[in-house]
């Protein structure tokens, strides 16, 4: 997985602009988040940029519970919060 990262950038004699882009040298640019004149620019930029390794970290997490079927998993395989995940796991694939 290429990890993302979130950067202040200057473009054509505009004010900083959060920008996504691949973590590495020349990375390709992933999102642009718009202007910063708010925290709220920054703190989209960074959740964007975290996003792949929370769904590699959620999916790890859940992995055991629905490719095993271990003794006291079903009550909690029943939970809101398991099928919450389930759901934005689904939602961040495009399912």
């Amino acid at each position: 997985m290429t990890k993302w990262k979130a950067s202040e950038v200057f473009i054509n004699n505009e004010h900083n602009r959060m920008m996504i882009h691949e973590d590495k040298w020349g990375g390709k640019p992933i999102a642009d988040c718009g202007i910063t004149l708010s925290n709220e620019s920054k703190k989209n930029a960074r959740l964007i940029a975290a996003a792949p390794e929370l769904l590699e970290a959620l999916e790890a997490i859940l992995s055991p519970l629905v490719n095993n079927n271990h003794d006291g998993m079903e009550l909690w395989k029943s939970d809101d919060q398991y099928h919450n995940a389930v759901a934005a796991i689904a939602k961040a694939k495009g399912a």
